[in-house]
């Protein structure tokens, strides 16, 4: 995930991030595909704004791999939240169902506060 870059005056190696081949765009649109804009990113993940900003330069491929990794997580975690809800509302209603057959009763209906 790192290359090393140059040894820093204390003698330590520096390391230096790789980029992904992300454009800034790609980005924004992979960012706007999880329900996220870049001040609500930059928020959950403490980067500054003007960093993500920085990224744009030129539109060359200056977007870090562990930004790209971090997206890619994010979108699974939105798949996995939409299957869990799916999932909730079809056994719910087949609950809803067997009870309904089993007790001979109809389901009782919620009212809608307005």
């Amino acid at each position: 995930m790192f290359e090393i870059n140059t040894i820093n005056n204390k003698g330590i190696n520096r390391g230096k991030t790789l980029k992904s081949s992300m454009h800034f765009n790609d980005f924004e649109k992979r960012l706007l595909n999880i329900d996220m804009d870049i001040s609500k990113f930059s928020s959950y993940f403490g980067i500054a704004r003007s960093t993500i900003y920085g990224w744009k330069r030129e539109n060359k491929l200056i977007i870090p791999l562990y930004i790209e990794k971090i997206i890619d997580l994010l979108e699974v975690k939105n798949q996995l939240r939409d299957g869990i809800e799916k999932l909730h509302k079809t056994n719910s209603y087949e609950v809803k169902k067997l009870y309904e057959i089993n007790t001979q009763e109809p389901i009782k209906k919620r009212k809608v506060k307005k």
